[in-house]
C-alpha cells in the first residue's frame, strides 16, 4: 500500500507534520532571539537616530553585538546574581536585555527632542531679548 508523503513523514518520524513545522518556527525564533533582536536593539541604544549608523552596517553589527551581550548577560544573572541558566530564565534574561536597551533608547531620545526644545527656547528668548534692547536703545535716544 502506498502512503502519501505526510503519512510517511509521520510513520518515518513518528510526529505529526504540524508538529515538525512548529519546531522549525522554534528553532527560527530562537536563533532570531539569541542572534539578531537583542543586538539590534543594543545598536539603536547606542546609535539612537538614524544617519549615525547605515542600515547594512546596523544589521551587522546587531549580530557581533546580540551574541556578546547574551554571552555578558547570562553570565551576569548566572554567577552576580545567582539565577541557574535555564532554557526559560535565559530567555527571560534576553528579553529583559532587549527591553531595557529599547528603554534607554527611548529616553536618549526624549532627551535629545526636550534639549533641542530648551535650545531653541532660549535661542529665541535671546533674539527677543536683543531686538528689544536694540528697538529700546534707538527709542531712547530719539527724545
Amino acid at each position: 500500500m502506498l502512503y502519501g508523503t505526510k503519512t510517511a513523514i509521520v510513520k518515518y518520524c513518528g510526529t505529526s507534520f504540524y508538529s515538525m513545522i512548529l519546531e522549525g518556527l522554534r528553532i527560527i525564533g530562537g536563533l532570531l532571539l539569541l542572534l539578531f533582536i537583542p543586538g539590534y536593539a543594543l545598536t539603536w541604544m547606542f546609535f539612537p537616530e538614524k544617519p549615525d549608523l547605515p542600515r547594512g552596517d546596523r544589521i551587522a553589527l546587531s549580530f557581533a553585538l546580540s551574541i556578546s551581550g547574551v554571552m555578558l548577560s547570562v553570565l551576569f544573572a548566572d554567577i552576580i546574581l545567582g539565577i541557574d541558566s535555564t532554557p526559560v530564565n535565559i530567555v527571560i534574561t534576553v528579553m529583559s536585555l532587549t527591553f531595557l536597551a529599547l528603554l534607554f533608547w527611548r529616553i536618549h531620545l526624549f532627551i535629545i527632542t526636550r534639549n533641542i526644545n530648551y535650545r531653541l527656547l532660549a535661542a529665541i528668548r535671546t533674539f527677543s531679548s536683543l531686538v528689544r534692547k536694540r528697538f529700546w536703545v534707538k527709542y531712547e535716544e530719539k527724545p
